[in-house]
């Protein structure tokens, strides 16, 4: 929902009508849906063994029906994103082609982490593109930056999961890194704020994206300090989303996007 969202409002930043915004993110939303859907069919085992109540474990569906849920999501968004325009249905289905590894074999790997570094830029391009028709110097800057902020969130995911990853014999980045999880967290998104604050001294931002660049570093730095059972790495995704939706608009006030 949270990729939906921030689609929707950096199309809506862009200069799209609320119609094309809308279809942007109910895409999206879709293509999430079906990713989550494929985690779960792959999960359903290791989520039931950990005692998490997701309906598959728990019986409420079925194994059947969860996979044409993420086969009629996945169709369906990138329907609605062909819709709009073949470069948008290219980035839709590269970010459903990454979600989809990531479920499948990148997570197995260790290497989780990559998808979610890819998967960032990829939802700023999209959200942007969709909505103005093209890209230009500082939405790519942002979009560069996102792969470290993807980086630190796919750490603050994988916190969450450390327990039932290392009771079933998984690697990930949050594993690896043991205490220090939190710390390289911490660096990997000072590395992807610094060149967006230091856009915003070059090209200048005003009104309320600035607000809202201020308020995501804030929800971003409650989230670093949550426990990861605290749905900490939500919150630091609901932070990063401020600061690129905040700062897309900062830049569009002034016109140097």
């Amino acid at each position: 929902m949270l990729n939906g969202l921030t689609a929707a409002a950096i199309a809506l930043v862009a200069g799209a009508e609320a119609g094309l915004a809308l279809r942007l993110g109910l895409a999206m939303t879709a293509l999430q849906l079906a990713i989550g859907a494929t985690n779960d069919l792959v999960d359903a085992e290791r989520d039931g063994a950990a005692g998490r109540r997701k309906p598959l474990p728990l019986g409420l569906l079925g194994r059947g029906s969860a996979t044409m849920l993420a086969a009629g999501a996945a169709i369906g968004g990138l329907g609605l994103a062909a819709s709009i325009s073949p470069l948008v249905a290219g980035l839709a289905a590269v970010g459903l082609a990454v979600g989809l590894a990531y479920d499948l074999r990148l997570r197995s790997l260790g290497l989780g982490w990559l998808a979610f570094g890819v998967g960032l830029p990829l939802l700023v391009l999209y959200g942007w593109f969709g909505g103005a028709g093209s890209v230009g110097g500082p939405v790519i800057l942002l979009a560069l930056a996102a792969a470290p902020a993807g980086f630190g969130l796919a750490i603050a995911n994988g916190r969450r999961d450390v327990a039932a990853d290392r009771s079933v014999g998984r690697t990930s980045l949050a594993v690896r890194l043991g205490p220090a999880s939190n710390r390289v967290a911490v660096l990997a998104y000072a590395t992807a704020l610094g060149p967006v604050l230091a856009g915003l001294l070059v090209w200048g931002g005003r009104g309320i994206g600035l607000g809202l660049v201020a308020a995501g570093i804030g929800v971003l730095a409650v989230g670093l300090r949550l426990p990861a059972a605290a749905r900490a790495w939500e919150v630091q995704a609901v932070g990063l989303a401020l600061v690129a939706v905040g700062w897309l608009a900062a830049l569009q006030a002034t016109g140097s996007i």
